[in-house]
């Protein structure tokens, strides 16, 4: 890994951040890559620290996100059952009735 102070990815982010959000959204980053200039080494080991960083907290915030729709979907699919079911039954007392009349 390269030889860097953790302390520079707060002062990266402080050079990239421009609306006071407290977050870096991805105008602000490619804007901040776009700057003239030439990058030191520090420079180019604080871009590798926060895009690995950025990238381990989209992945988390993906899986976490995948996890509440497998939830959702699970939930729906137990409430259509019991619609199901209830119409099944309703069908089956229908039947029963029109049956019983004929």
């Amino acid at each position: 890994m390269l030889d860097t102070d953790v302390s520079k990815t707060e002062e990266l982010f402080n050079r990239l951040h421009l609306d006071g959000s407290g977050k870096l959204d991805m105008e602000e980053f490619t804007h901040g890559c776009t700057v003239q200039g030439v990058a030191t080494h520090v420079d180019v080991g604080c871009l590798v620290h926060f895009i690995k960083s950025l990238t381990t907290r989209t992945t988390q915030e993906m899986n976490a996100v995948k996890e509440d729709v497998h939830d959702e979907i699970a939930c729906l699919d137990r409430i259509l059952d019991q619609i199901l079911s209830g119409y099944v039954k309703s069908m089956r007392r229908v039947s029963s009735i029109v049956l019983d009349w004929v």
